[in-house]
This record gives structure tokens, C-alpha cells and sequence, in this order.
């Protein structure tokens, strides 16, 4: 998916009442750029949002963490 399509669908999110955005694709980070770009571009678009994200371990670098760290993500990790 690129940026802009990503951009138009987050906007969907917009407005005071979104609470909760939930990332059920616990591949979502395996690309790290695109995972940034989604919590940013999520940061933007409903700020104050919570977002369980199903997020690989193995993928959870400390960019990504940081990122996740500047928005209100409760990250959900499977055994």
C-alpha cells in the first residue's frame, strides 16, 4: 500500500469521535518505514486514539517503539 492510499484511508478515521483504532494484521511492521508512516499519519488523524496494534516481536526495533511511544499504543504481542 502506498503513502497516499494510506493517507486517504486513515482520514476515514477523522473526527472527535473515533476512540479506537485497532491493527488486527500482526504484520503490519514488518516494514518498518510503512509502520512508522501509519502511526504518524494515525497520530495525525485521530490524536488521543487508542491503538492496539498486533505488532511481530522480532519486528519491534527501537524506531518503531519510539514512534509507538508518541501515540497512545498498547502493543499486543502472540506466543
Amino acid at each position: 500500500m502506498g503513502a497516499g492510499r494510506l493517507r486517504r484511508e486513515t482520514n476515514a478515521f477523522r473526527g472527535p469521535g473515533t476512540e479506537r483504532v485497532t491493527a488486527l494484521d500482526p504484520i503490519f511492521n514488518t516494514d518498518g518505514g510503512r509502520a512508522i508512516l501509519l502511526l504518524d499519519e494515525l497520530r495525525r488523524t485521530c490524536p488521543g486514539a487508542r491503538l492496539p496494534l498486533q505488532c511481530r516481536f522480532e519486528m519491534a526495533d527501537d524506531t518503531f517503539l519510539d514512534t509507538a511511544g508518541r501515540v497512545y499504543a498498547v502493543l499486543e504481542f502472540g506466543l
